[in-house]
């Protein structure tokens, strides 16, 4: 499960900057 986590953390970023 805390693979998935570091996986998505770079990711969360890069969603906010498309919801922007």
């Amino acid at each position: 499960e805390r693979g998935d986590l570091i996986f998505v953390s770079p990711i969360i970023p890069l969603l906010n900057q498309r919801l922007d």
